[in-house]
């Protein structure tokens, strides 16, 4: 589902892009395709705030690598995009806990504007930062909470993380924030496997079931990710 927003005046196409933002736009349309998804001018533009957003605040509060700083879109923004198959098609609560530079959640929220997004930061630099990209991509039902995820006592459809380190934290963090039926998804590396047979009982432990492993090839690099789905069948015990 895409729309015309209006981006207000902080998202105005100037009068000539920069080439290298020309160059980005290129990948980021080839990018959606290979996904199935094709981004409205508007969406586009605000793919292009958000990456200039993202370079001008990095340095101050360590949003990304240095590496990725210039090549967001391969970087981060496809490989979040490549989780919008799994968000169910009609309007839910997502929360993205740890979200840091907004990743997964604002790529999402930009191709899924019906999305009620919640993201949560418990650092005050990042926390700044999100409000002011979701302030300048004149992004609606954005709720941004500077807290830890422990403090958080609403409960979502959809609960997304990448960045909590160890399987068993991110399950100890995240599966409480998940509503009964809703599902917790983590996009985990290679190891994924190895932790999940020691992960078991914690994962019963805090109310869920273990409803699928999938292995995703991010666009338009040979990047491989592990996407670990648990569903929320019970109250943690």
């Amino acid at each position: 589902m895409h729309r015309e927003c209006s981006l207000g005046s902080g998202c105005e196409e100037p009068v000539s892009r920069s080439e290298a933002w020309r160059k980005e736009e290129g990948v980021l349309k080839k990018g959606l395709a290979s996904l199935g998804l094709c981004a409205s001018t508007a969406q586009v533009l605000q793919f292009r705030a958000y990456s200039e957003e993202l370079q001008k605040w990095n340095k101050a509060a360590s949003l990304v690598s240095k590496g990725d700083e210039k090549r967001l879109v391969t970087r981060q923004f496809l490989p979040s995009l490549a989780l919008l198959e799994f968000i169910p098609g009609e309007e839910v609560r997502v929360a993205d806990v740890g979200s840091g530079a907004g990743l997964p959640g604002i790529p999402l929220k930009i191709m899924r504007p019906e999305l009620a997004l919640t993201l949560i930061e418990s650092k005050l630099k990042k926390a700044l930062f999100l409000r002011e990209v979701v302030k300048r991509l004149s992004l609606s039902l954005v709720e941004i909470l500077h807290r830890r995820a422990e403090e958080v006592e609403s409960r979502y459809t959809v609960v997304l993380t990448r960045a909590l380190g160890g399987l068993r934290y991110s399950l100890r963090i995240c599966l409480p924030l998940v509503e009964s039926g809703g599902t917790l998804i983590l996009l985990k590396g290679s190891g994924a496997y190895a932790e999940l047979k020691s992960a078991q009982s914690w994962i019963e432990k805090f109310g869920g079931e273990l409803t699928g492993v999938r292995e995703v090839v991010f666009p338009l690099t040979e990047k491989h990710g592990t996407l670990v789905f648990i569903r929320k069948v019970s109250r943690e015990t």
